[in-house]
């Protein structure tokens, strides 16, 4: 009786091991007129189709809902400084709000820019550390800023990538990054640029922020990691065309492989660990925080559609000690539950800068308020009100999310948020690579009146 109860119990830890280390799933879903896929800032993932944008919530099929774009072909699209995604094609931008209002700004409408008109190849859009959309327009081998507004900064940064800029997107270190076919630009919030070469990197087709703190970029048979540093390695992956590139909820980045239409983790040391093949060519990739997935676009003509990549494991290092079981067994070892924290939020003097500091790894969210008055209405606090007892609140005036590194960061605050003469409050919040989400951090901070001239 004790040894049939010793082998069941092996069986069914076998079964159970078995079960935890299950590979995960693709599955795709044709679609008419998909062009780009990008993570909303609602944790859902949210693709350009046809004039549309519509945003994808995870379901076997998944629930789409588009809403009208506001300008006639939207492509590229991210999730920008202001917390509402933004979308190109080549004659406008636009701006949605994650309720899906459009506001559309024609590039005419947004004026030349060092005597040139912004648009005709828009190929990345990406929220910089400024707290402006930053644009990369390749048909003027340049990036160029528009504020939240829909107005253009007006300075335009060289790249140097000679026409062949394709995304971009912001580094750990708050620079931003844009891939070029052989190169990468990295771009200083002042403007200042530094071209790296890719050492037998090949043609970059989209670069993203890993969770390990440094860029990834892909293309056709390769995988490059770019450290803040300016340390370049490349991984080949022979008899694939590498696209789209995301962080993923496991700490590695994952990449769309167009062919041979698969979808692939790519782990901090390059180890590359395709899943697929699926019936549709992914092209671009993004995450889905809510249900930890990766969800991908894909733009080819009669091939058209999205997939997704389902039971993604987030692998957990295992205990001191060889994390080795009795009889070599494997450890069973918890996933990753442990929140990142934020500590010593601070403002600094001038009312220009926060800073804070991380335990770890994470993205951020900055929420800035500022304080109004009101009348208390029916209990209720109100602006505007006529009547009732006097009372304050609080009122967003900026969003701004950025990809913190463990230690201390430094972010620029919004002009929206250092009014003269104003009381404001700042609210932090961070998620890690496993989807912890922090405690907000709070600190409340003026903005001094102008001083009148005599």
């Amino acid at each position: 009786m004790l040894r049939r109860l010793a082998v069941l119990t092996a069986a069914l830890a076998v079964g159970i091991s078995a079960s935890a280390q299950a590979a995960p799933s693709i599955q795709s879903y044709p679609r008419p007129g998909v062009k780009d896929i990008t993570e909303g800032p609602d944790g859902n993932v949210w693709i350009t189709e046809g004039a549309n944008v519509s945003r994808v919530v995870s379901g076997n099929p998944p629930t789409v809902t588009p809403f009208p774009s506001g300008i006639i072909n939207p492509e590229e699209i991210t999730t920008g400084p202001d917390g509402n995604l933004w979308y190109a094609d080549a004659a406008a931008l636009g701006r949605m709000t994650p309720a899906g209002t459009a506001t559309p700004f024609p590039f005419a409408g947004i004026g030349l820019i060092g005597g040139v008109l912004i648009g005709a190849d828009v190929r990345g859009l990406a929220a910089g550390p400024d707290g402006r959309l930053w644009v990369v327009d390749n048909g003027n081998d340049r990036v160029v800023r528009i504020n939240t507004n829909g107005t253009a900064f007006p300075t335009a940064t060289p790249l140097g990538l000679g026409n062949q800029a394709r995304q971009i997107t912001q580094g750990s270190d708050g620079n931003m990054y844009v891939a070029g076919d052989e190169k990468t630009a990295r771009v200083t919030p002042a403007g200042v640029v530094t071209v790296i070469p890719n050492v037998g990197g090949g043609k970059q087709q989209d670069i993203a922020a890993g969770p390990d703190g440094n860029i990834w970029a892909g293309g056709t048979s390769f995988v490059n990691r770019l450290t803040p540093g300016g340390a370049f390695t490349n991984f080949a992956v022979p008899g694939t065309d590498t696209f789209g590139v995301a962080a993923g909820p496991d700490g590695a980045v994952w990449v769309a492989q167009f062919v041979p239409k698969t979808v692939a983790r790519v782990a901090p040391d390059g180890t590359i660990t395709p899943v697929g093949p699926t019936t549709l060519p992914p092209r671009y990739i993004a995450r889905n925080s809510n249900t930890n997935e990766m969800w991908f676009a894909a733009d080819l003509v009669g091939s058209e559609g999205i997939g997704v990549v389902r039971g993604i494991d987030i692998p957990v290092a295992p205990p001191a000690g060889g994390g080795a079981g009795a009889g070599g067994t494997p450890a069973v070892v918890p996933p990753d539950t442990v929140k990142p924290t934020i500590r010593s939020l601070r403002v600094n003097r001038t009312r220009k800068k926060v800073s804070l500091t991380l335990s770890e790894a994470a993205r951020l969210t900055l929420t800035y308020e500022r304080k109004v008055a009101g009348r208390r209405v029916k209990g209720r606090c109100k602006a505007g009100a006529k009547k009732g007892k006097r009372c304050s609140l609080y009122r967003r005036v900026a969003t701004r999310t950025a990809v913190g590194r463990a230690g201390v960061n430094t972010f620029t605050i919004p002009s929206a948020a250092r009014k003269a003469g104003t009381s404001n409050r700042l609210t932090a919040t961070a998620i890690d690579a496993a989807g912890n989400l922090s405690l907000a951090a709070k600190t409340s901070y003026k903005v001094p009146a102008k001083k009148k001239k005599k």
